[in-house]
């Protein structure tokens, strides 16, 4: 439990501040004014990458967790996860369709995370075997130690989705079918983004994440129309967002124009600063003929 909710605490937080910059940018100039509060957002994600536990730590004890795993199936014992038992192996799936599987997107991911922390417990296991120091050995395999952490805390999450997908009950079909497309961009776009590990890993080679990366930006467009709803489905009002920008009613432009109306900046149309500062350093510079 320990393991899981660290990884969960480090990834999740870590994902928030990197997407809240991501809309940030996506405001252009508005972004970076004060009154979008996405500023303000930013800042606190970041603080939360450290406090209640700097996330590099909790990957790190996340990692302990991996590798005392990887070292009882080592040792011929059965492991804390079952699932580092199994081979990896390329996944046969050749088809767009198929990669919307649940079965094949939790082998894919746990495939990746199997070889990722067998592949780093050797790396240890070498440098100890050799007469390494073990704290030495740990923190020469630090940074591999942390990556594969981050790619078993997003196994987690993964798991965790697809498992209440199962579970879910009660909504109708058109939401059912919404949720699942959300599912599965969230699920598919870790694969595109972190590419590299899962080819490394051998669990997908380059066509099958060529398809992947083409069916992430089909769930875009399917889900585009669908976005304002599904963002508004958090209910967050717009006293709390305290924002001129993703307003309900969606007047943007006429509320921004309103804050900016209100700042004291505002309040006259010439700044005491310029008859104190700049209207006597201009007229110091005047020739005197």
């Amino acid at each position: 439990m320990h393991a899981i909710t660290s990884g969960l605490k480090a990834f999740s937080t870590s994902t928030s501040m990197r997407h809240a910059e991501t809309c940030r940018l996506a405001c252009g100039g508005h972004g970076y004014l004060l009154y979008s509060s996405l500023p303000e957002m930013y800042t606190l994600l970041n603080a939360a990458c450290t406090y209640e536990g700097d996330n590099d730590v909790l990957y790190l004890q996340v990692a302990r967790y991996l590798i005392k795993s990887a070292s009882q199936l080592q040792e011929g014992k059965a492991p804390i996860l079952s699932f580092l038992s199994r081979k990896s192996e390329l996944c046969p799936v050749k088809s767009a369709e198929g990669f919307f599987d649940p079965r094949v997107q939790r082998k894919i991911y746990q495939d990746r995370t199997s070889s990722e922390v067998m592949t780093v417990a050797e790396r240890l296991q070498s440098r100890i075997f050799s007469g390494m120091d073990s704290a030495d050995a740990w923190n020469e395999v630090s940074v591999d130690l942390v990556r594969c952490a981050k790619g078993y805390s997003n196994c987690v999450m993964v798991l965790y989705l697809l498992e209440s997908m199962e579970k879910l009950s009660g909504v109708s079909s058109s939401l059912r079918r919404v949720l699942k497309s959300l599912a599965d961009l969230f699920v598919l776009w870790g694969i595109a983004e972190n590419s590299g590990s899962f080819l490394e890993a051998g669990v997908l080679d380059c066509g099958q994440i060529q398809t992947i990366r083409q069916q992430v930006y089909t769930l875009m467009d399917q889900l585009r129309p669908e976005a304002v709803s599904l963002v508004d489905a958090f209910d967050y009002s717009d006293y709390v967002l305290n924002s001129p920008l993703g307003r309900y009613d969606g007047n943007v432009y006429e509320d921004l124009f309103r804050w900016a109306q209100r700042s004291a900046l505002n309040n006259e149309q010439v700044q005491p600063g310029y008859y104190k500062y700049l209207r006597p350093l201009m007229q110091s510079n005047k020739s005197k003929l």
